[in-house]
């Protein structure tokens, strides 16, 4: 008797960033992660919204970029795995900002990708 085949959906999502290639792993575990960083990074960006870098002193000027540039790294490599930061903040002008954005960028793949493998499973069992 042959055997039956099953389709099952990858748990991973390739995205590509400039030139460069990384794989998003969207498994169960890797989600919770991502998703619960994601909301401290939020946490630390707002934490700094509003603040005219141009009007703080030095010594505060380089401690707030310090602390952004951290953050964005801490997430990114999250996201992407460990040494990805350095090849995406090359890739992208080295503008924290920039980076920043990609981080954004690569949440909302996530939570599409999570949102269409929900409502495929919806649709084949529901008939909808």
């Amino acid at each position: 008797m042959a055997a039956i085949k099953i389709q099952v959906e990858k748990v991973t999502q390739d995205v590509e960033i400039g030139s460069l290639t990384y794989t998003l792993d969207l498994s169960d575990e890797n989600i919770e992660v991502q998703l619960a960083f994601y909301d401290k990074f939020k946490d630390k960006t707002d934490k700094y919204e509003g603040v005219d870098l141009a009007t703080v002193d030095s010594a505060t000027r380089k401690e707030i970029l310090e602390d952004r540039k951290q953050t964005v790294k801490e997430m990114l490599e999250v996201l992407l795995g460990e040494g990805s930061f350095d090849q995406v903040y090359s890739e992208v002008g080295r503008s924290i900002v920039v980076t920043s954005n990609v981080i954004v960028q690569l949440t909302d793949v996530m939570k599409e990708r999570i949102t269409q493998i929900n409502e495929n499973s919806k649709a084949y069992y529901t008939g909808e």
